[in-house]
């Protein structure tokens, strides 16, 4: 009988243990996912005399989830596949906005984007921009004089009949020498 209240004692404090543990595992899977505690600080880069501000959560300027739509919807504020990218610098510095694929692998020609730096707004494919040597799509090319808040919108055209993945870019401000 003793035996017996003791077995149930050390089942009662193994359950009791393991509910503990899991609350536990509960409460800073919580703390976590909820706070910003994992997320990367550093929103600005400074390359040179060029900076840009990045409102995004990581440091990668990246425009993600690209999709098949009409070029009136996709140079629309209704896309939501754009970033917006604040440029400052001196001394007139002169910087590409160069896009590389990250996924997806989709003809240049379908892949449809739109720059607009407050003064111009130019759509164009990716086909019809110039390549550089490590396989990156000049999309822009401007200069330092001034605050510049440019928008870069990308889509893919109704053209493209194949079934679309997930497709990404990631956007670089390379400083032209």
């Amino acid at each position: 009988m003793a035996r017996r209240k003791r077995k149930n004692k050390q089942k009662r404090n193994h359950y009791i243990r393991a509910i503990s543990l899991f609350l536990m595992v509960l409460a800073l899977s919580y703390f976590i996912f909820s706070s910003n505690f994992l997320k990367p600080r550093i929103n600005e880069l400074t390359t040179s005399y060029i900076s840009f501000n990045n409102s995004y959560s990581t440091d990668m300027l990246k425009i993600s989830n690209v999709q098949k739509m009409k070029d009136e919807k996709g140079k629309s504020t209704r896309n939501k596949s754009k970033l917006n990218v604040k440029i400052t610098g001196k001394n007139l510095a002169e910087y590409q906005l160069v896009a590389y694929p990250i996924n997806g692998e989709i003809d240049a020609k379908y892949i449809k984007f739109s720059i607009n730096d407050g003064q111009n707004k130019t759509i164009n494919t990716l086909e019809k921009t110039s390549l550089t040597k490590d396989g990156g799509r000049v999309l822009y090319t401007g200069t330092t004089n001034r605050k510049s808040d440019i928008i870069i919108s990308m889509w893919i055209s109704t053209d493209y009949k194949d079934k679309i993945n997930n497709n990404s870019y990631e956007i670089k401000i390379i400083e032209k020498v």
